[in-house]
């Protein structure tokens, strides 16, 4: 029970931050308890990822792994955030697992089919539906760079997504100000197959993805919260795999369960494919790191043509491998204290805390 409060009460609040409230009346849940943590409890020993996925799941050790029920003293624990928050301790558990990329993308039960993407397969819409991803850009990155190079068509889809909603976000005569270029969407848009992005275009959706990764923020879109961003990208390069056939028996049952018959069960040795609607997020990260080392290494899964010569493997990888070096927990809470610093909420000795626990981590790895 001590371990309980322990995690429940201050050490969960390691889950990522929000820069301001999703509205005015009701603030984010999760940057809420990070807040309370960090100016609270200055110097708390760190719990890492493995202690978090304990708490919040039924099997840490599998792939596809169901949520716990959230324990009933939540309620009293988490009071005042969730009074903030306007929401029950069910709907905050919910929360901070996504946060952290512990939930999952079955069609009709973890995610609602948008009807604009009814043509495709309903394991396919509900990745995309999760990404957050408009179908004119999602469609439009896959035929430009092709399957052979779907971790790169899910970056870039994602970052152009992330523009989008910049250019909506703030007024047309304060882009300039806001560095905010509607021409390179329009260009990113209008790619035919044969073309190639210029390297400015390129650095520059680099550059807000990379950005918004870092920042790891919640935001929504169409009125619904959408995972941090390299879950999206994630799960758009799922949508992507989802799209071609199976060559080692179909990994998903018709309910999107995982077939144990023929699903990838995550041990190392395991080669068979992973029923990616069935996993969590944060499987699907690692996956969606092997798919993309996989795809740099030329192992071609796709008899596509190549398109680009000149290098543009423009991928993100560091930040994907420092998430994953020194777990999503410090990696996140390192942007979380930076933002709260910024606010003026903690001290700067909290994100110097993070950060020095960071390059120890990646210096050890």
């Amino acid at each position: 029970m001590k371990l309980l409060v322990f995690i429940a009460g201050a050490s969960l609040l390691m889950s990522p931050l929000a820069c301001m409230a999703f509205t005015e009346e009701r603030p984010d849940f999760v940057e809420l308890l990070e807040e309370r943590d960090a100016r609270e409890v200055p110097d708390r020993g760190e719990v890492d990822d493995a202690t978090l996925e304990r708490f919040l799941l039924v099997d840490p050790a599998s792939p596809y792994s169901d949520l716990r029920e959230p324990p009933s003293l939540l309620s009293e624990v988490w009071k005042d955030e969730l009074d903030l928050a306007g929401i029950d301790v069910a709907e905050g558990f919910r929360q901070l697992a996504r946060r952290l990329g512990m939930t999952k993308s079955r069609p009709g039960i973890d995610v609602k089919l948008d009807p604009a993407l009814a043509i495709y397969d309903d394991f396919v819409a509900a990745q995309i539906t999760k990404a957050g991803v408009d179908l004119d850009i999602q469609r439009q990155a896959i035929e430009h760079f092709r399957f052979h190079r779907s971790a790169m068509a899910a970056n870039f889809a994602v970052a152009a997504q992330l523009l989008r909603d910049r250019m909506s976000a703030v007024d047309p005569e304060d882009h300039e100000a806001a560095y905010i270029l509607p021409d390179v969407l329009d260009r990113f848009m209008a790619l035919g197959p044969n073309d190639e992005m210029t390297s400015f275009d390129a650095d520059y959706l680099e550059s807000i993805l990379s950005a918004e990764t870092r920042a790891f923020r919640p935001s929504r879109k169409d009125g619904e919260v959408v995972l941090p961003p390299q879950f999206r990208v994630a799960r758009l390069a799922a949508a992507y795999h989802d799209r071609t056939s199976y060559f080692t028996g179909v990994p998903c049952l018709q309910s999107g369960k995982y077939n144990p018959n023929n699903a990838n069960d995550g041990h190392k040795d395991d080669t068979r494919e992973f029923c990616l609607v069935d996993a969590t997020d944060r499987a699907v990260h690692q996956w969606y790191l092997g798919r993309y080392q996989a795809q740099l290494d030329g192992i071609k899964r796709y008899p596509d043509e190549e398109v680009y010569t000149n290098g543009l493997q423009r991928l993100l990888k560091p930040f994907a491998i420092i998430s994953e070096a020194v777990g999503i927990v410090s990696f996140i809470r390192f942007s979380t204290g930076m933002r709260l610093y910024s606010r003026g909420k903690v001290p700067a000795a909290v994100p110097e805390r993070f950060r020095s626990r960071i390059n120890l981590k990646m210096c050890r790895s």
